[in-house]
């Protein structure tokens, strides 16, 4: 067999591998609250205090269908305290992946930002229209 077609399968094995992952609903800061509750359900590529936008993959689910998270959830303080409940909130480690992993992670329908500081993928389905694009997709009134 040649190199060409043992590269192509290796190609469209690759291509057939299905994973699915947890998509930010909401754009604020992540907590930490919300993100311990989050990593039960899978591996987390982001940390406590990042800026989160809607429809950010913010990990991979575990499960095979993709799921909506909210990385940013506060938690309620309230007056009443009960024995227990400040014990120390344990997150591991978020995933970080290089540019290069990030391009290879993402689905056709995925994109990747890219910025001095990081590397996120977002799924473009999920990502609300920009200001510059909102004028093509709404209509006006004349």
């Amino acid at each position: 067999m040649d190199i060409e077609a043992r590269f192509a399968d290796l190609l469209f094995d690759s291509l057939g591998e299905s994973r699915s992952v947890m998509v930010s609903i909401e754009t604020s800061v992540s907590t930490a609250n919300a993100l311990n509750n989050i990593q039960a359900r899978g591996k987390l590529f982001v940390a406590p205090q990042e800026e989160i936008y809607t429809g950010m993959i913010v990990g991979e689910n575990a499960r095979p269908e993709d799921l909506p998270v909210n990385p940013c959830k506060a938690k309620h303080l309230t007056n009443m305290r009960s024995q227990g409940e400040g014990k120390g909130i344990q997150l591991e480690a978020p995933l970080k992946m290089s540019l290069e992993r990030t391009i290879e992670y993402i689905d056709p329908d995925e994109f990747v930002e890219a910025t001095p500081n990081r590397s996120a993928c977002a799924n473009a389905f999920s990502m609300p229209p920009r200001e510059s694009e909102q004028h093509l997709t709404q209509p006006t009134c004349a």
